[in-house]
């Protein structure tokens, strides 16, 4: 951290602090991550953290949270814009491989939390954000099988689990070839794939 950003107001400094922590978490396992490393990323002491967040819990709270807040943009952003069932679908599905390649630690993020055996409340905000991407997908399937642009014998909860799956399949892959740059390259020709099923009987 600048000497300049040590100034910040806070909630820019919050931002900071969840910005740091999402790129750790490209970087290395977040289940290892603590304040000590992302204070010394931010080239502040613990104190300043803390005087942010109360732990480290918190903070990876407040994280999940920026992250689904702004997926859940990502969604209501192209649900207002005109077009297609099937535009929309495709809209989603870029923003959202945008994001990750912009963010690299987010899925990385995501899962540690949903490995986690215990209950805690970044696992229910994960899940909460789950129910809301899911619940819009069936919707927009709905909506595609009434204007006739989809099949309607598509199994709805099918199509949703290919369609977040396809995204995590990005992932993985670009992990195995190590270029975050591998998830933009391949989106669209594996969203191409994906919707000639909508269109083809199952």
């Amino acid at each position: 951290m600048s000497r300049s950003s040590k100034h910040l107001p806070a909630e820019e400094r919050r931002k900071l602090i969840i910005e740091t922590v999402i790129k750790l978490s490209a970087q290395q396992n977040p289940k290892n991550l603590t304040t000590e490393a992302i204070a010394r990323h931010m080239n502040v002491t613990q104190g300043a953290l803390f005087r942010h967040f109360s732990t480290k819990e918190a903070i990876i709270k407040a994280t999940i949270g920026w992250i689904g807040e702004k997926l859940k943009d990502i969604i209501d952003v192209a649900l207002n814009e005109k077009g297609s069932v099937l535009s929309i679908l495709k809209n989603i599905f870029m923003a959202h491989v945008d994001f990750i390649v912009k963010h690299p630690g987010v899925p990385h993020l995501m899962l540690a939390e949903l490995q986690r055996s215990e209950t805690t409340e970044t696992k229910r905000l994960v899940k909460s954000f789950f129910t809301y991407y899911k619940t819009h997908l069936y919707n927009l399937f709905e909506q595609g099988k009434t204007l006739g642009e989809f099949n309607p014998q598509i199994n709805n909860e099918a199509a949703i689990v290919l369609f977040i799956g396809s995204i995590q399949g990005l992932v993985l892959q670009s992990l195995i070839v190590g270029d975050i740059n591998y998830i933009r390259h391949n989106a669209s020709k594996v969203f191409s794939i994906y919707q000639q099923s909508l269109r083809s009987a199952p």
